[in-house]
């Protein structure tokens, strides 16, 4: 029988977050640590009222140190390259994409950097046949790369990652944006749901 993950990335840190956490700020590591388990708090708590509940919850902060000693091993092995402004690179014209940055010059990690020490946490702490990021289309060339990359490291299981891509919903005036605090409340969403399935049962 094969073990696979499912992976839903409901809410994520700012990138300040990251350049802070990346420089060793002990400080502003641990203000994070301390922010994180109450926002994991509403998520596990939406997700219990779905019937929804997980075994392990991963934190970036704890796997970007990974991410960024993945990013050195391919550096050695040739797979990568640094740029004059000391930045870190990868090159995958050959495969119909472009470069993609996976170092800042500064040695602070992005985004991708942290997703690649997530990624070999995961399969390596649960022996995974594969994982499934249930994450909207705006991330498919992200996870399209996140794959490959993996791939040419050496990374066989990366094949077991797969993107369930979907859709976005928007509102009337225009994208929702949690940083600017134009979404919809999922708790207000699934409330209201509720209360118009009741309403038209009422009518029936």
């Amino acid at each position: 029988m094969k073990k696979i993950i499912c992976i839903l990335l409901l809410f994520a840190a700012l990138p300040v977050c990251s350049r802070a956490q990346s420089r060793n700020a002990v400080e502003t590591s641990t203000d994070i640590l301390m922010f994180l388990p109450s926002g994991v708090g509403g998520v596990v708590s939406l997700a219990e009222g779905l019937g929804v509940d997980f075994d392990k919850v991963y934190y970036e902060s704890q796997t970007y140190l990974l991410g960024k000693s993945l990013v050195e091993e391919g550096l050695q092995k040739g797979i990568f390259f640094r740029k004059e402004d000391n930045s870190v690179w990868i090159d995958l014209a050959e495969d119909g994409l472009d470069q993609k940055l996976l170092l800042r010059g500064d040695g602070t990690s992005v985004y991708m950097t942290q997703d690649l020490g997530t990624a070999y946490r995961r399969f390596e702490d649960n022996n995974l046949d594969g994982i499934i990021y249930v994450v909207g289309n705006e991330q498919n060339y992200h996870f399209q790369v996140l794959k490959l990359i993996l791939k040419k490291l050496g990374y066989e299981w990366s094949d077991g990652i797969y993107h369930l891509s979907y859709g976005m919903v928007e509102l009337p005036e225009g994208k929702m944006k949690s940083r600017e605090g134009t979404v919809v409340d999922a708790d207000d969403l699934i409330a209201d749901m509720v209360t118009t399935a009741r309403e038209m049962s009422d009518e029936l």
